[in-house]
């Protein structure tokens, strides 16, 4: 799909691999140590596959090993049979390490005794930099920005076809056949009534205190009333995106659309609470280019420890149509104030992991 080109490249091309080496070369020293005892064997079998079949620079390979060992002659000893398939090749690196390095001549071994590079065992997930140890992972223009204003048209037509700004200035609620208007959380009195709500619901958010998120509208399963969003927004290429990023499998909870105009007091800094783990996949439908016209802000790491949180931990997310702010929704967040005269507008794809989408939502497709 067209409109898709730039995330479909993002997840071909782009390499996470290179974003969090440094953490992945900790967790696999880690890993190395704690099973070394068990699978000493193993492992120096795999080693020596490795430096026969590639072209790695042996003297560092051979030193990294030697850091190991040369405390203990036992451990040595053990280098000293593990690691050479013959005595022809022990000699040769032996006179090697006396002289200059250079590429050692291919010997005769069993072909049965070299496993293949297909079946060494890899390493267990690792947790990436960004969006598993900070927290969040701020994505640039994603989305095609022609897409976004052909969503932004549809849904300015309808909230002015339905008359809904009018629904919304009502003190009751307004229950129609497409939607419910939530204005006096008198019938839908909390977020799990809402959510699992028959039609969608357009929640009037300021009404709830009349104090913070005045000028908040809240669309919960907004793909149910506007449906060209899932074939604007393929569903399968964010799944394999936060695959990628975290390792786990997620599974779709609910699709928001969210209308920000003129929010001179924002909910303060909160975490969303529940059972479920979740995430929060927010794309950018306005551009949002300074701190006075209410960017997202995250509270970097909080995912984890919410304790001795520090000024600097605070991250705003200034963005423009297309770009996508993947979060922890358990860690610290809020949308800053709009200090200057603007509408914003988000369209947010919330996912929890597989095995707790089907735990605590059975029910729901």
């Amino acid at each position: 799909m067209d409109n898709l080109e730039s995330l479909q490249e993002l997840l071909e091309n782009h390499n996470f691999d290179e974003e969090y080496n440094e953490e992945q070369n900790y967790v696999n020293e880690k890993q190395n140590n704690d099973d070394e005892l068990e699978h000493d064997s193993e492992e120096h079998d795999s080693e020596q596959h490795v430096f026969k079949e590639s072209n790695f620079n042996l003297k560092d390979e051979l030193e990294n090993y030697n850091d190991n060992y040369d405390d203990n002659d036992d451990n040595e000893n053990n280098y000293n049979k593990k690691y050479f398939k013959n005595k022809e090749e022990q000699n040769y690196f032996e006179e090697c390490n006396k002289k200059n390095w250079q590429e050692p001549p291919s010997f005769n071994t069993q072909q049965e005794d070299v496993q293949s590079f297909e079946e060494t065992p890899m390493p267990p997930p690792i947790e990436k930099i960004g969006l598993e140890s900070k927290g969040y992972l701020f994505l640039k223009s994603i989305f095609q920005k022609d897409v976004i204003d052909r969503l932004n048209f549809e849904v300015n037509q309808f909230m002015q076809m339905e008359g809904i700004y009018s629904h919304l200035q009502k003190r009751q609620d307004v229950p129609l056949h497409r939607y419910y208007v939530n204005n006096t959380y008198g019938t839908l009195t909390n977020f799990q009534q809402i959510q699992h709500y028959f039609v969608p619901v357009i929640d009037n958010r300021g009404t709830y205190n009349r104090m913070t998120d005045v000028g908040v509208v809240d669309i919960y399963n907004a793909d149910k009333l506007f449906t060209q969003i899932r074939s604007y927004f393929d569903l399968n290429l964010m799944n394999m995106l936060l695959l990628k990023t975290t390792g786990i499998e997620w599974k779709l909870t609910r699709v928001n659309l969210q209308i920000h105009s003129n929010v001179q007091n924002p909910m303060s800094f909160h975490f969303d609470g529940g059972n479920e783990k979740n995430i929060k996949f927010t794309i950018y439908l306005s551009d949002i280019r300074d701190d006075y016209s209410g960017p997202p802000v995250f509270m970097e790491n909080t995912h984890r420890n919410k304790k001795n949180i520090k000024p600097s931990q605070s991250k705003i997310f200034h963005g423009e149509k297309g770009d996508v702010l993947i979060s922890y929704q358990n860690g610290f967040h809020r949308k800053l104030a709009q200090k200057v005269q603007c509408t914003n507008m988000f369209l947010t794809f919330h996912f929890t992991t597989k095995l707790e989408r089907e735990r605590y939502f059975p029910l729901t497709l």
